[in-house]
């Protein structure tokens, strides 16, 4: 089984509004659809994906453009601790998150209950889906390079450093490699 992980696409930022509620911009939704054209994603069985609305929106409209199911799920949803407001420095933010120099953000989640909480969804899904060859995952940069170190030499700093907006990796499940890695769709 393949899990095609895909990172929602570009985003329009708003510090007064919550970061559960930006949407995509008229780029991010051209993006999306361009995406949906990958060789990789166009396997894509069914898609499941974050409530956050730049996730839902860009899973809307990569299934509509393959033809697919949606399903939500909000345990795929970012590290709490991106997500409980504006973040004024959030590079340094992530880079100090990342690399273990702060556990918190906001009074969110730690990367270990992030990961935890990311995982259980992961596997509650490819057990519901356990026919599918290939299922699709449309959520957040944060969560998926802290997920997808699982699976690779990188840590999740350098993998969150290489992911474009919007991107997609695909894991192979059996193998517990990934066959493409965040960052290639761009080259």
């Amino acid at each position: 089984m393949k899990l095609t992980f895909i990172r929602h696409s570009i985003t329009n930022v708003d510090p007064n509004v919550s970061p559960l509620l930006w949407g995509l911009t008229d780029e991010g939704v051209s993006l999306s659809k361009k995406l949906a054209q990958s060789k990789y994603v166009k396997d894509v069985e069914v898609l499941y994906s974050s409530l956050q609305l730049k996730s839902l929106e860009t899973a809307i409209l990569i299934a509509k453009e393959l033809k697919i199911p949606i399903r939500t799920n909000d345990n795929l949803t970012e590290v709490t601790s991106f997500t409980r407001g504006f973040i004024e420095n959030y590079e340094d933010s992530s880079k100090l998150f990342h690399l273990d120099k702060i556990t918190r953000i906001n009074e969110g989640e730690s990367k270990v209950e992030a990961v935890d909480r990311f995982s259980r969804a992961i596997e509650r899904i490819v057990n519901r889906e356990i026919n599918r060859t290939n299922i699709g995952i449309v959520s957040h940069c944060n969560i998926m390079s802290l997920f997808a170190e699982q699976f690779s030499e990188k840590n999740s700093y350098k993998i969150h450093n290489q992911m474009k907006t919007p991107d997609f990796a695909v894991l192979d499940l059996d193998e517990k490699e990934f066959d493409v890695m965040f960052g290639s769709w761009w080259e």
